[in-house]
């Protein structure tokens, strides 16, 4: 794996491909990709100027744009609260928009007995500061962004040990300064990539991915090099390319507005996340 390459090095190749493309999927993880990364998940908020950007996106009709995040549902649906998209919460384990709903079967069915293992880590836990056990209802979190660095072995071993004790439905992965409790289903970002673009692919279109963490590599895989962004500085990734930090992915967004105007070449300008390719390359 020879590492992403800037974004800058794709913007001709994209701007050809959105102005030869009927339809534009536009996929987009939340917490460090719209949003900065917070001490808390309940601190993290949408920016305004991304806001105005997604908004006057969502009524362009060549657009179709699907947030893709770990968090619940109901959760990241309220803090975009932009009508006119799609959400995939629990990294797809649960879809809405447009009309259609989707619930990954076997995942539901394990509700019951992952609020057990939530009430178990939160006991099993409770003793080391700065942790935060969250239940997302299919899928459970253990965020130690404020824990101390000497109890993160700690961490990690007490929830692995937890699940491998009569849990075999379920798995633990990482993320950013989390670990994430989910039903062992086969079913991903990737998968609800995939089942989107089932539903509502339409001939001369470009898919677009960018996220920031572990569990957008499977959604990078499925979309492949054509295009797919990593943000960050973390060079272990299968995005073929990358973006350094939200501002940017803002300005790209704002960019991509511009040239995908077919009329008269013009999109958003106002003040806010600038559009110079120099600003996000």
């Amino acid at each position: 794996m020879s590492g992403p390459s800037p974004l800058s090095e794709a913007l001709d190749e994209i701007r050809e491909t959105v102005r030869a493309s009927d339809r534009i999927f536009l996929f987009l993880d939340f917490d460090g990709t719209l949003s900065p990364i917070a001490p808390t998940p309940d601190a993290a908020r949408l920016p305004e100027g991304t806001r105005t950007i997604l908004e006057e996106l969502s009524r362009r009709p060549d657009y179709v744009i699907a947030i893709v995040s770990g968090r619940g549902l109901d959760d990241v649906r309220d803090r975009v609260g932009i009508e006119g998209l799609f959400y995939a919460g629990n990294h797809g384990l649960e879809i809405r928009g447009g009309g259609m709903s989707f619930n990954e079967p076997s995942a539901s069915e394990l509700r019951s007995r992952l609020a057990l293992i939530h009430q178990k880590l939160k006991g099993r836990l409770s003793s080391i500061p700065g942790i935060l056990v969250e239940s997302k209802g299919l899928s459970a979190s253990v965020h130690y962004r404020q824990a101390f660095a000497m109890h993160f072995r700690e961490i990690e071993d007490s929830i692995r040990a937890l699940v491998s004790e009569g849990h075999p439905d379920f798995a633990v992965s990482p993320g950013k300064m989390v670990w994430e409790v989910r039903p062992r289903v086969g079913w991903h970002k990737g998968r609800a990539v995939r089942w989107l673009l089932e539903q509502l692919w339409a001939e001369k279109s470009i898919t677009i991915y960018i996220g920031d963490d572990v569990t957008d590599e499977d959604a990078f895989k499925e979309v492949g090099p054509r295009f797919s962004i990593r943000v960050g500085e973390d060079r272990s990734t299968e995005a073929a390319y990358c973006i350094r930090d939200t501002k940017r992915v803002a300005s790209f967004l704002l960019w991509l507005s511009i040239v995908s105007r077919r009329e008269d070449g013009r999109g958003l300008r106002r003040s806010g996340p600038s559009a110079d390719p120099e600003a996000f390359g």
